[in-house]
């Protein structure tokens, strides 16, 4: 269950919008969304005004925190 894997210190992340695997960006131009980086990309190519959506990187948690 997650409690456990949570008292067990297991790191978090929050899974890409695209494709449900470990998210490795937030777009702040998409309202905050968690992309992997190949969605990311794949994504924000199709559209100039896309392009100029700025990231931050997703930092893992512990315990859920």
């Amino acid at each position: 269950p997650a409690s456990t894997a949570a008292a067990n210190g297991i790191l978090r992340v929050p899974p890409c919008h695209g494709c449900a695997k470990p998210a490795a960006v937030w777009c702040s131009g998409c309202e905050d969304t968690a992309y992997c980086q190949k969605c990311w990309r794949e994504i924000h190519s199709l559209l100039p005004e896309l392009r100029k959506h700025q990231v931050v990187r997703v930092q893992s948690t512990v315990n859920g925190r």
